[in-house]
């Protein structure tokens, strides 16, 4: 890049970095740090859930992030919860810089660049916060996507590489099945254009992509279940889960958002279909699969906004479209401006930035560190939570007691039976709490102020259980006896 699309692409970096230094929040990220504990401690998982009661000789499925868990436990050993802030925000920037590679690479000019990512990030901002090992999948596929769309990588030596990224990608998440499909997108889309070295060495490259996911600790059980788990007949029951929700229909999505989400995705659609005779069909193949997977789970927002963008970029590569090369000093300078604007204002907010990091309070005030550190006083026993408080239940109580459920639990039973029905009536109360004798309730006070009129509730407040502890983010309830 010249240096006049160089200051503005590492401005941009820094301002999405800064963007993304924000609260930790509830999120499977406590699990990660849970299982990262446990790996290093006990050198395995075991075979059996050893945090959860509701379930006996439940098993679960592990090791197809444990170098994810590592990673994030590793993180927090050496710099605590700010570190693994800077983590995400590292990631996040790192997504963000390919795309702006792709426009440079297209010769857009940085007025275009900046306005294409910032709907990218928009359209991504439901996942950007999120500590998860699925930032990994978005990064990965965005080098995938940015190393495909090159037209000069069939006869560049890097295309040997590729097999490289499945290696390290199927040890921190199973989200290598998609890049798997893009790697055939392109392997199909190209065939009847190679050469049959070309051929040759495509077919070597995607069986390589292939074969190597191997290599993981569990070999061919590693590979295969991601994909058992998706043809399981009780998949469906994660559509009652917040984030598998399709983004047309999800709540906690506002209506400015849905329309920009389609605009981005008809954006690409679109420029894709009209590189189709330039490009062939492979960028258009793309824009389908990453619209297809938006619009069916909103969790898909990061990889739709970025990888539309990318897509959006490519296919406007060899196009006709010269407003969105011209540039000019000015243009440059005022994107700058701009920019640096951005970072100067997310330096010294406290809501997010530099000042935010070094502040202290690295946790969300949604994350209940007061109330966990009460029930850690408490004598043992079995604590029933909701989904979303596990994993930082079980990070903190480290073993001493046990959980009703935690977000790598996805068995139908517990989901249907004792966490979503909960919700609107009293059934199953005596074989979930009484049989199991449950000790605590632990409940987020939203969750608790949104269901004041649920039959569980009323049971709660009834004469056989007690308030012991409540703040802003949680309420605590033990048995009265």
């Amino acid at each position: 890049m010249r240096l006049s699309r160089q200051v503005p692409a590492a401005l941009f970096t820094i301002a999405v970095f800064l963007l993304c230094l924000s609260p930790i929040r509830l999120d499977d990220l406590f699990l990660y740090l849970t299982f990262g504990r446990k790996l290093i401690g006990d050198g395995g998982f075991g075979p059996i859930d050893t945090l959860i009661f509701t379930i006996k000789d439940y098993h679960w499925e592990l090791w197809h992030e444990w170098l994810a868990y590592l990673i994030y436990y590793g993180t927090h050993s050496l710099a605590g919860y700010e570190g693994l802030i800077v983590l995400r925000a590292t990631l996040v920037a790192a997504t963000s810089f390919i795309v702006w590679k792709a426009c440079a690479r297209a010769k857009l000019n940085p007025a275009a660049t900046l306005a294409l990512l910032s709907l990218a990030l928009f359209v991504a901002s439901p996942r950007l916060f999120r500590d998860r090992s699925s930032v990994f999948t978005d990064l990965f596929n965005l080098c995938l996507l940015f190393a495909l769309s090159d037209s000069r990588l069939q006869q560049a030596q890097r295309k040997w590489f590729l097999p490289g990224l499945f290696l390290l990608w199927i040890q921190v998440h199973s989200g290598y099945l998609i890049g798997w499909f893009f790697v055939g997108l392109f392997y199909l889309s190209n065939w009847l254009r190679w050469n049959k070295k070309e051929r040759l060495e495509w077919t070597i490259i995607f069986s390589g992509c292939v074969l190597i996911t191997l290599v993981n600790p569990v070999f061919l059980h590693g590979v295969l279940w991601p994909v058992r788990a998706i043809f399981a007949s009780d998949w469906g029951i994660l559509g009652q889960i917040t984030e598998f929700a399709p983004t047309m229909s999800a709540d906690f999505l506002s209506d400015t958002y849905k329309i920009f989400f389609i605009l981005l995705t008809a954006a690409g659609l679109l420029s894709a279909a009209s590189s189709l005779k330039r490009e062939g069909p492979f960028l258009f193949l793309v824009a389908l699969t990453l619209a297809g997977l938006g619009f069916r789970y909103s969790r898909m927002a990061a990889l739709t906004g970025f990888g539309m963008s990318l897509v959006i970029a490519a296919s406007l590569a060899r196009s006709r479209f010269e407003l969105l090369r011209r540039e000019s000093k000015l243009q440059s300078s005022l994107v700058c401006l701009l920019i640096v604007a951005a970072c100067v204002y997310l330096s010294s907010t406290s809501e997010r930035g530099l000042r935010f990091l070094f502040a202290g309070n690295p946790l969300h005030n949604s994350v209940p560190t007061e109330a966990v550190n009460f029930l850690k006083t408490l004598p043992p026993g079995n604590v029933f939570n909701e989904w979303v408080l596990g994993g930082y239940l079980a990070w903190e109580l480290d073993g001493r007691q046990k959980i009703a459920a935690h977000g790598f639990v996805s068995d139908p039973k517990l989901v249907e039976h004792y966490i979503y029905r909960f919700s609107v009536s009293r059934e199953g109360w005596n074989d979930i709490v009484l049989a199991n004798d449950v000790r605590y309730f632990f409940l987020r006070r939203q969750t608790f102020e949104e269901s004041r009129h649920a039959a569980w509730i009323k049971e709660l407040e009834g004469p056989a259980w007690r308030a012991i502890y409540s703040d802003g983010a949680a309420i605590l309830f033990t048995r009265a006896n």
